[in-house]
C-alpha cells in the first residue's frame, strides 16, 4: 500500500467511520454511499441531491391539522417538493441558498383544495422544528454528485440529510496529512464553488440547502458555512446543552477528541435543528454577503440565558431581585452582538417566551437589519425608537421609546444609545436614546413578560438612561452583554443591575479559538517622527525655526500643552506621513484598512487633510515626478520600490474623517467648520465605504480618522491597523484597540501603533481584563515577532544547508525538491511559516533584511510547484499574504517567469510548449514524469488495465534510464503519446464499455495485447453479459452475498478460458471491482 493509500485508509478508519458511528449513537441512520451506483443513495441519478422518496414520506407524516391528523397526499407533497427542488427564483448560490433557507424555516404554500374545505392556500413545512424526534436524520458517506452537464464528479465524505434534504457537508482528512484542516476547508470551498466561482469547478446544487460545513481530522475539528474562508471556521468546545458525562458514557471513553465534542455539540439532532432555526443568519455588511453560523460561546450563552429566563423567579412572583437576568461577558470581536440577535430568535421560537416584549438596547444601528430579518421570520413588526412616529412599512414602524414601552407584550423594540461625547464636542454629560426616554415619574409597564437586552452593559447601562428604564419597567428581566472588562470597581454595581454572570468568554479563549486575532503593539512616540527631535522643545525648534524668538515664545504659549501641540498642522502632517508609509507597507498590500484615533475633532479633520495631500503626492512620486520623488527619498530603505508594486491600489484609496457634530459648531462654510465630516448622511456613506474591500465599488475610504466615534460597537474585519494619537485607558482603550482584532482571511493579526505612549496603560488594562497582575509582555510586542521571523528564516535555510545546498544554486535546490517528496513537504511547511512571519513584521527595518531570501525561496517554490504539481506548494503560494506574494511575483517576473500560469494538463495542446520552455533535458523530463503520473491517476478509475500497464512502464523507464536525461526524455515522450492516445484498433465484437474488461484479461493473463484472440473476446462478452445480469438486482452492491456470488461465477466462467487458476481468481476480484466502477455504463444509464 502506498503512503497516500495509507493516509486515505486512515481518513476512513480513524476520522470518517468513527464520526458516523457517533452519529448513529445519537439517533442518526447511516447509509453507505456508492460512487458507482446512484440507487444505493436513494437517487435515480448522480445529478440529484435531494432524496425525494424520503422527503415525500416525511412531509406526509409531519404536516398535520389542528386535530393532529395527516392531511397531505403524495400528490400535494410532490407539489411542495417541486417548489423547493425546482426553485428558480434566484441566480447565484448565495441568493438561492438564502431563499431556500427561508423555505426550510417557514415552509411553502400550495394550492388550496376546496373539496377538503380549504379556504386559503395551506402551508407545508419541510422540517418539524418543535418536535425534533418527528424528523428523519440520515448520514450518507462518500456521496457522489456529478458536475452539471457532465459525468465528472466530486465525492464529499459525509452528507447529512434532514427529511431527505442535504443541510450539512463534512470533509474528513487524516491527521497525518500536512495541514489537514486547511485542505479539508479548501475542499469544501471547491465543492461549493467558492474558490474560483467563475471556473464552475464545484457542485453548487449540493449547497442550495446547506446550513453548515465541517472540516475534521479527528484530533481537530472546525465548524463553518459554505461562504466561510479558513479563518471563519471555528472550534466547538462544548457539548452543551447536553452533558459531557453522558457523551463520554455514550462513546465509552474518558476524554473527548475535538471531533467528538463538535459532533456531540452540533450534530445531536435536537442541537442541529436548534442551530438551523435560531443560529444561522446572512450578513450583508461590507461588499459581500456571507452566511454565518454560530460560535460555541454564542450557542452556549444563548441557551443558558433562555434556561434562566424560563426557570428564574420574577419580582412580581415574589423574588427580592429578578432572578431571570444576568451578565453575558464575551470578548470584543467574538460575536457578542450577534449573540443578542440569536437570543431574540431563540426567544421567539420558544413557546414559553414567545409572548414576551423584547427591548433591544445597543449602540450599533447595523443590528437593526438582523432584527428585521428575525421579525420577518416570526411574522411580527420591528418597532424602532425614534423621535417621530411612522406607521408600519416594510415590517418596520417608528415611535418614541416611551410610547413603545407602554404597549402590552409581545413586541420587538430596537433603540440605539448615543454615548458620551468628548469635551470638545460640547454634548450633555449623559446618555440618550433615539426616541427620547424622558424622566419617568411612574412605571410605564408593570408586566413581567418584558426582557431588556442591553449591549455594552459595562458602561451605557449604569447611566441615567438605565435607571429610567428600570423605573419604567419595574418587573422586567434585564440581560447585559459586555465585550470589555467589567472592571473591579464596577463589578458589584454591574451584577446588582443585571444579576449573576450567565456566561463568560475570555480574551485568551477567543485568541486560542481564532475568533479574534492577536494584536501586535508598536510604540512610535511623536518626537521620533520629526527628524532630529528628542524632546517636545526639539519639535518646536524643528517646526518653528523660521520664527523670531518672540514669535516662537508666542507659539509656545499658544501650544502650552502636549495635547495642543498634537493638533498643530505641521506635526499632524509629520505623523500622518509616518503612518502612511507604515500603512502602505503593512495593511494596504493585503487589502486591509486603518483607523487613526486623534486627540480632538479638529485633529481628526487635519489628519484627513494631511493624508489626502500625502497620498496624492506619493502617487505623483511613484508615477515618476522628479520633484515629488525628492520629498519621499527618506526612508531610503527601498520603500519607494516596494510601494511601486502596489501603485494601482494606492490610487484607489482615500482618507475620511468621521466625527460627531455639536450644538455650537461653526456653520457650513465657516472657518474650521465640521459639517462636511459630521453630516450623518455623509458619515454613514463613509463608514459603508470603509467596510468594503479596496477596489470594490464605493470602497475607496481606507484611512478613517476619528476622535471618539466608532471606537465601540464598530465591527469592521477589514480594519487591521489602529494609529493611536490620543491617550486612553481602561475599558475605553480596550474597546478601541479591539476594532482591529476581528478575524478575516489573510489577517493573522491586528496592529496598534502608538504615538502617545500608552504601553504601560495597555499592559495594566489587559492584565485586569485577564484577571492577572500587570506584567510586561501582556500585549504582543513587535520585537517578539522579529525574533520569531529570525528563527523561522533559519529553519527554512537549514533545510538546504543540511543537504549541502545553497540558494545561489537555484537549479540544484529545485532538482533536490523535485526528486524528494519528503524534502518537498518539509520545505512547504517551513517556507509557509517564514512567509507568514515576514508578512507580520514588514516594514520594520530589521525585517527588510529577509526580503532577498524570501524572493529566492518563493521562486524555488514556484518552479517546483510547476514541475511537480505539488498541492502543498500550490496552497502555500496561494495563501501567502499579498504583500509577500507581490514581492515574489515581481522577482520571478523580472527573470522571465509568469507566476500566474498554472501547470498544463498532459492532454492540453499547450503541454508540449510547456515542456519545450524548460531549458534542460532534466527539467523537461521532470515535467513530463509528474504530468504522466497525474494523468494515470485519473485513467485508473475507468481503465485500470491500461493505467497499471502504463504505470509499470513508467517505473521501468525511470529505473533503467536514471540520470540519462536525454534518453529518459525521449522515452517519456513516447509513453506520453501512448497514454493519451486511445487504442487505435478496435476489438471486433466488443463495445466501448466491454473494452476495459478485455484489456484487464490481457494484462492479468500476460497475453499479447497486439494479437486479437477470439477466445478472449468470447470470454469478455460472456463475462460482461453475466455482470450486466447480476448487477441489475436491487441493492446488488450492498449485498455481500450477491457480490461474492458474482465473483464466484466470474471465476467459474473464466476458468474455461485461462489456464492459470491463480490468475483466474485475481481476475474474478478485479473484474467485479471494475464492474462496480462501470455500473452506470454497463446498465446503459450514461
Amino acid at each position: 500500500m502506498t503512503s497516500l493509500a495509507k493516509i486515505e485508509q486512515d481518513e476512513r478508519d480513524n476520522v470518517e467511520l468513527p464520526l458516523i458511528a457517533q452519529l448513529v449513537t445519537m439517533g442518526w441512520e447511516h447509509t453507505e454511499g456508492d460512487k458507482w451506483v446512484a440507487a444505493q443513495s436513494e437517487r435515480s441519478s448522480f445529478a440529484e441531491v435531494v432524496l425525494r422518496d424520503r422527503l415525500r414520506s416525511k412531509l406526509i407524516e409531519i404536516n398535520r391539522n389542528e386535530h393532529a391528523q395527516k392531511w397531505l397526499t403524495p400528490v400535494r407533497a410532490d407539489e411542495a417538493i417541486a417548489k423547493l427542488v425546482a426553485f428558480r427564483g434566484a441566480t447565484g448560490l448565495l441568493t438561492r441558498n438564502r431563499a431556500l433557507t427561508e423555505m426550510l424555516l417557514t415552509g411553502v404554500q400550495i394550492a388550496k383544495d376546496p373539496s377538503q374545505g380549504e379556504q386559503r392556500d395551506p402551508r407545508v413545512h419541510f422540517i418539524d422544528f418543535d418536535d425534533w424526534a418527528a424528523n428523519d436524520f440520515l448520514a450518507v458517506n462518500q456521496f457522489r454528485v456529478n458536475r452539471p452537464g457532465s459525468t465528472d464528479w466530486l465525492l464529499p465524505d459525509v452528507v447529512l440529510f434532514v427529511n431527505g434534504i442535504p443541510i450539512v457537508v463534512i470533509e474528513c482528512k487524516s491527521r497525518h496529512r500536512k495541514d489537514p484542516l486547511v485542505k479539508a476547508i479548501d475542499q469544501l470551498r471547491r465543492y461549493a464553488n467558492q474558490r474560483k466561482p467563475k471556473s464552475r469547478e464545484g457542485i453548487e446544487k449540493l449547497f442550495d440547502f446547506n446550513q453548515l460545513t465541517i472540516a475534521t481530522s479527528g484530533d481537530q475539528a472546525r465548524l463553518g458555512t459554505f461562504t466561510a474562508g479558513p479563518r471563519h471556521y471555528g472550534r466547538w468546545r462544548t457539548t452543551e446543552p447536553g452533558s459531557e458525562a453522558n457523551v463520554l458514557a455514550e462513546l465509552g471513553t474518558s476524554k473527548l477528541t475535538a471531533q467528538q465534542t463538535l459532533v456531540a455539540g452540533v450534530l445531536r439532532p435536537a442541537h442541529l435543528l436548534d442551530i438551523v432555526r435560531n443560529f444561522v443568519i446572512f450578513n450583508d455588511e461590507g461588499d459581500r454577503v456571507a452566511k454565518i453560523g454560530p460560535r460555541y460561546q454564542q450557542f452556549r450563552a444563548v441557551n443558558r440565558a433562555v434556561e434562566r429566563l424560563q426557570t428564574g423567579k420574577s419580582i412580581s412572583a415574589g423574588a427580592k431581585h429578578d432572578e431571570r437576568g444576568g451578565v453575558i461577558w464575551q470578548t470584543q470581536g467574538s460575536g457578542k452582538s450577534l449573540a443578542m440577535v440569536f437570543l431574540v430568535r431563540k426567544m421567539r421560537n420558544t413557546a414559553a417566551l414567545r409572548g414576551h416584549k423584547i427591548v433591544f438596547i445597543t449602540d450599533r444601528r447595523d443590528l437593526e437589519g438582523q432584527l428585521l430579518g428575525t421579525a420577518r421570520l416570526t411574522g411580527e413588526t420591528l418597532s424602532v425608537a425614534r423621535p417621530q412616529t411612522r406607521a408600519p412599512k416594510g415590517g418596520v414602524e417608528t415611535a418614541t421609546l416611551t410610547d413603545l414601552l407602554k404597549r402590552k407584550p409581545p413586541g420587538l423594540i430596537f433603540a440605539t444609545i448615543q454615548k458620551y461625547r468628548g469635551a470638545d464636542e460640547k454634548a450633555s454629560d449623559k446618555d440618550s436614546a433615539d426616541g427620547l426616554l424622558d424622566a419617568v415619574p411612574e412605571p410605564l409597564n408593570t408586566s413581567d413578560q418584558i426582557v431588556v437586552l442591553a449591549d455594552e452593559a459595562h458602561r451605557s447601562h449604569t447611566s441615567a438612561l438605565h435607571a429610567r428604564l428600570r423605573a419604567a419597567l419595574p418587573n422586567a428581566a434585564h440581560i447585559g452583554f459586555t465585550g470589555t472588562p467589567i472592571l473591579d470597581e464596577d463589578k458589584r454595581k454591574t451584577t446588582e443591575i443585571f444579576g449573576p454572570f450567565i456566561d463568560q468568554y475570555t480574551l485568551k479563549e477567543s485568541e486560542e479559538d481564532g475568533a479574534t486575532v492577536p494584536i501586535t503593539y508598536e510604540g512610535r512616540h511623536a518626537v521620533a517622527v520629526v527628524e532630529g527631535a528628542t524632546s517636545l522643545d526639539a519639535v518646536f525648534s524643528s517646526f518653528f525655526a523660521h520664527l523670531s524668538q518672540k514669535e516662537r515664545d508666542a507659539v509656545v504659549k499658544r501650544y502650552a500643552t502636549e495635547g495642543m501641540v498634537s493638533e498643530a498642522t505641521e506635526i499632524i502632517r509629520a505623523k500622518a506621513r509616518d503612518m502612511l508609509i507604515h500603512y502602505v507597507e503593512t495593511a494596504m498590500p493585503d487589502g486591509f484598512k486603518a483607523m487613526v484615533v486623534a486627540s480632538s475633532r479638529i485633529a481628526a479633520v487635519r489628519y484627513q487633510e494631511a493624508f489626502t495631500e500625502l497620498i496624492d503626492d506619493l502617487v505623483v512620486a511613484l508615477d515618476g515626478d522628479a520633484e515629488a520623488l525628492t520629498r519621499w527619498e527618506k526612508p531610503d530603505d527601498g520603500f519607494l520600490d516596494r510601494a511601486a508594486l502596489h501603485l494601482d491600489r494606492l490610487k484607489q484609496i482615500k482618507a475620511a474623517a468621521v466625527i460627531s457634530g455639536a450644538e455650537n459648531d461653526p456653520p457650513d462654510g465657516a472657518p474650521d467648520s465640521f459639517v462636511e465630516w459630521s453630516d450623518p448622511t455623509k458619515t454613514n456613506g463613509r463608514i459603508t465605504s470603509f467596510k468594503k474591500s479596496i477596489g470594490a465599488d464605493g470602497g475607496d475610504v481606507a484611512l478613517l480618522c476619528v476622535k471618539s466615534m466608532l471606537l465601540t460597537g464598530f465591527d469592521a474585519p477589514i480594519a487591521q491597523v489602529m494609529y493611536l494619537d490620543r491617550a486612553m485607558k481602561g475599558a475605553e482603550l480596550l474597546q478601541a484597540i479591539a476594532r482591529v482584532n476581528r478575524s478575516a482571511d489573510n489577517k493573522s493579526r491586528g496592529f496598534v501603533v502608538d504615538y502617545v505612549g500608552i504601553a504601560a496603560t495597555l499592559e495594566a488594562a489587559l492584565a485586569l481584563y485577564r484577571g492577572e497582575k500587570p506584567v510586561k509582555g501582556a500585549s504582543n510586542d513587535s520585537d517578539d515577532e522579529l525574533t520569531r521571523l529570525e528563527k523561522r528564516h533559519a529553519r527554512a535555510l537549514a533545510l538546504f544547508s543540511d543537504r549541502k545546498l545553497g540558494l545561489d544554486d537555484e537549479d540544484a535546490c529545485v532538482d533536490a525538491l523535485v526528486e524528494d517528496a519528503a524534502f518537498r513537504a518539509d520545505f512547504a511547511d517551513k517556507f509557509k511559516d517564514f512567509a507568514r512571519s515576514l508578512a507580520d513584521t514588514l516594514p520594520q527595518p530589521k525585517a527588510l533584511a529577509y526580503l532577498g531570501d524570501a524572493k529566492r525561496l518563493g521562486k524555488i517554490a514556484l518552479r517546483v510547484r510547476n514541475l511537480t504539481r505539488d498541492d502543498d506548494l500550490a496552497l502555500v503560494l496561494a495563501d501567502a499574504a499579498p504583500k509577500v506574494r507581490a514581492l515574489i511575483d515581481e522577482h520571478v517576473k523580472a527573470q522571465g517567469v509568469d507566476p500566474t500560469i498554472a501547470p498544463v494538463d498532459l492532454t492540453d495542446p499547450a503541454f508540449a510548449k510547456e515542456v519545450d520552455e524548460r531549458k534542460s533535458p532534466r527539467a523537461k523530463a521532470q515535467v513530463m514524469e509528474h504530468a504522466i503520473r497525474d494523468y494515470l491517476t485519473v485513467l485508473e478509475d475507468k481503465h485500470p488495465a491500461r493505467a497499471i500497464a502504463l504505470s509499470e512502464r513508467l517505473e521501468e523507464i525511470i529505473e533503467k534510464l536514471a540520470d540519462r536525461w536525454d534518453e529518459l526524455l525521449d522515452a517519456l515522450v513516447d509513453l506520453k503519446d501512448a497514454a493519451t492516445t486511445s487504442p487505435s484498433s478496435t476489438v471486433p465484437g466488443l463495445s466501448a464499455v466491454e473494452r476495459p474488461f478485455y484489456e484487464l484479461i490481457v494484462l492479468r493473463a500476460s497475453l499479447d495485447g497486439t494479437a486479437i484472440d477470439p477466445k478472449i473476446i468470447e470470454a469478455t462478452q460472456k463475462a460482461t453479459a453475466l455482470i450486466r445480469s447480476e448487477i441489475a438486482a436491487v441493492d446488488f452492491w450492498r449485498s455481500e452475498t450477491l457480490r461474492d456470488g458474482l465473483r464466484n461465477k466470474l471465476v467459474q466462467l473464466l476458468d474455461g478460458y485461462i489456464d492459470d487458476f491463480t490468475t483466474v481468481q485475481q481476475l474474478g476480484d478485479d473484474m467485479r471491482d471494475l464492474a462496480h466502477r462501470l455500473h452506470e455504463e454497463l446498465l446503459g444509464d450514461v
